[in-house]
């Protein structure tokens, strides 16, 4: 992969020598989840919180060599870092559906229905994500998805990093948390803020 790389590479100059050690920044939090820990001012007590790693972040697992694709826990640890309840849901393991969406609106939708009634049925607060990809889809298109089927979602979604930040003091104004689609409004009363 190395030789096909810097083939392509040499066309403008370029090399590639495999001396950068590259991580996914939530695999960083992990390595530094005490100095993490040490940081939060406001825990977010009494707050469900549930994951979605996405599939980008763990797959292809041999490439990827972060969290275990079918079992992570990753990003479960780090919510807990900031005091709220992590709530597993029974698909937490599957596709959001963007990378479809675009191509098959149909189907990334039937599979974001799939996802949010899960995440639905546990009881989640709100929706814990690492990827900007499933940011899009679970923020833009619940609006969408609960026209599309009658029913009610409205979860809102926080980056892990907004997560944190909330529990490390930061304000929702300073998180910019009202440029969200999915309102922020009830969670942000349940913490106070």
């Amino acid at each position: 992969m190395k030789d096909k790389v810097n083939g392509e590479l040499a066309k403008i100059g370029k090399e590639f020598k495999g001396t950068s050690d590259i991580k996914h920044f939530v695999d960083v939090l992990k390595e530094k989840l005490d100095t993490v820990k040490g940081a939060i001012t406001k825990p977010l007590s009494g707050l469900k919180v549930t994951a979605h790693p996405g599939c980008h972040y763990m797959r292809p697992a041999e490439w990827m060599e972060s969290d275990d694709p079918m079992r992570p826990t990753t990003l479960n640890e780090l919510i807990a870092a900031t005091g709220a309840t992590v709530v597993v849901h029974d698909e937490m393991i599957t596709c959001c559906g963007s990378a479809v969406t675009n191509a098959y609106e149909e189907h990334g939708m039937a599979n974001l229905k799939i996802k949010m009634d899960s995440i639905k049925k546990s009881g989640a607060d709100v929706i814990c994500v690492n990827c900007p990809a499933c940011f899009q889809q679970f923020d833009t298109r619940q609006r969408d998805l609960g026209k599309n089927y009658e029913t009610d979602y409205d979860i809102p979604v926080l980056y892990i990093t907004e997560l944190m930040a909330l529990a490390m003091g930061f304000s929702p104004d300073e998180l910019g948390l009202k440029f969200h689609r999915t309102r922020m409004k009830s969670i942000l009363e349940k913490l106070g803020l």
